[in-house]
């Protein structure tokens, strides 16, 4: 009996160290400077996103496939704008990882009791789920602590690595996006066009994430993604995006050059070319 009792109280002091190592109410988890390089923090990132987009076409399969599409992607934008600021007040990056995680699962959890017989049902309860997770995750964040950061946003290192996170989250979540939209996605191949995405994606996410752009760099990365046409062919995007990089990471831009180019009226004909005569044309 006194062995038994020995071992379940050990088992409730580990969970209770666990949860005080966790807690977003205890200050001892706030750092007081951010000791990560921006890879760092973006391949954190990253993987907390393979992790949730693995997670949830495991767990979620709807009939609608347009609101199954939905839910990944509105369930992407909160899971990271969770780890983004529990990173942003705690400079704790391991602490914003695990409630990251936890978000994924709260996220889940809440989209499993929805039913998915209307669509603006299911999209206004998806902001509900949205509000669940934030109301167990971000809304602990510490007061004093977030009263504090207007004095730490006067550094501006700190301030444009987290400027750099938001583009890089938004980068994210529009290419996830466009090759989710364009996969062949239903109820019972969610998991399998996910680790397509996942595959096809990898080499760019890992290039963006090491790749050491400045936040003016993330900022022409962002414009491109975002006029890339949603009526690029799934591989030609790819490629696209693959021989933007290579340029890119080889210094051969001029910024203004560049922007200039993506905003012509001769983008969107540039386009119809094959990837090679597009980001030739782009770059000259």
């Amino acid at each position: 009996m006194n062995n038994s009792s020995n071992t379940n109280n050990s088992s409730n002091n580990s969970n209770s160290n666990n949860f005080a190592f966790y807690s977003l109410h205890n200050v001892e988890n706030y750092k007081s400077s951010l000791n990560y390089s921006i890879s760092e923090i973006l391949n954190k990132h990253n993987l907390l996103i393979v992790e949730y987009l693995k997670f949830i076409t495991e767990k979620v399969s709807l009939k609608n496939v347009a609101c199954n599409k939905f839910i990944i992607i509105r369930g992407l934008e909160t899971v990271s704008h969770v780890f983004n600021n529990i990173l942003y007040y705690t400079k704790n990056i391991d602490l914003a990882f695990y409630h990251g995680q936890k978000a994924f699962y709260f996220y889940v959890e809440f989209i499993e009791q929805i039913s998915d017989d209307q669509h603006t049902f299911l999209q206004l309860n998806s902001r509900d789920a949205a509000m669940f997770v934030y109301k167990k995750t971000i809304f602990d964040i510490n007061n004093e602590y977030r009263k504090n950061m207007d004095a730490a946003m006067n550094n501006k290192n700190y301030s444009d690595y987290f400027d750099i996170l938001q583009l890089y989250s938004t980068i994210i979540k529009l290419i996830i996006s466009f090759l989710i939209h364009k996969s062949v996605f239903n109820r019972n191949n969610g998991k399998i066009c996910i680790d397509i995405i996942l595959n096809q994606s990898k080499t760019i996410f890992e290039k963006v994430c090491y790749s050491k752009y400045n936040k003016n760099e993330f900022h022409i990365l962002l414009t491109f993604v975002e006029q890339l046409t949603k009526d690029i062919e799934h591989d030609k995007y790819i490629k696209i995006l693959e021989l933007f990089l290579k340029k890119f990471q080889r210094g051969r831009i001029i910024e203004l050059k560049i922007t200039e180019k993506i905003y012509n009226q001769e983008f969107r004909e540039k386009l119809e070319d094959t990837p090679e005569k597009f980001i030739s044309w782009l770059f000259i």
